[in-house]
């Protein structure tokens, strides 16, 4: 009689053992991974779907095995790829070297040209941006910070430099 065997003697993903039901983590981005998968029974087929085309989150890896008597049993392992960071947030943010929060004022003196903006990204992966730090006039001027996420979302937050102005008073006091 034909062979029912259909069992897997060996079953790795990018060289881990694994068994039906395991869940595998992968890196950033990662979209292949390298299966073996060899039959208990060297008259059996084997057959691998799943290993490419991954993408961020949870993606299947099914192992096919068919016996010689056409029976079929199949190994399935969950593929997680760690998703790109989606944080586009400020840990910190500061004007010349003073805490400043989106939405705010932060009042410089007259004939201020320029400030020094520090803006830190919560996210080591994130990368920050700042506009409208020189040039500055008399009155109120924007300054924008633009956090892109790993990911490639990206959050603008603004704040107000006001360059206060020259004092209009012309006469002396007594």
């Amino acid at each position: 009689p034909l062979s029912s065997v259909k069992t897997l003697s060996t079953f790795t993903v990018n060289g881990s053992a694994v068994t039906a039901g395991d869940r595998v983590v992968l890196a950033k981005l990662t979209g292949s991974v390298v299966v073996a998968a060899v039959a208990s029974d060297a008259n059996a087929a084997v057959s691998i779907s799943g290993r490419t085309g991954l993408v961020a989150g949870n993606n299947t890896l099914t192992v096919t095995v068919t016996a010689e008597d056409g029976s079929q049993a199949s190994y399935s392992v969950t593929l997680f790829v760690t998703p790109l960071s989606a944080d586009n947030s400020l840990a910190s943010l500061t004007v010349n070297g003073s805490s400043v929060a989106a939405g705010s004022t932060f009042t410089v003196a007259p004939r201020t040209s320029s400030v020094v903006v520090a803006a830190v990204a919560s996210d080591a992966f994130a990368s920050v941006s700042v506009a409208g730090v020189s040039g500055l006039r008399e009155g109120s001027n924007t300054v924008t910070v633009s956090v892109t996420a790993e990911n490639g979302s990206v959050a603008t937050y603004a704040f107000t430099v006001y360059v206060t102005p020259l004092s209009s008073v012309k006469t002396l006091s007594s």
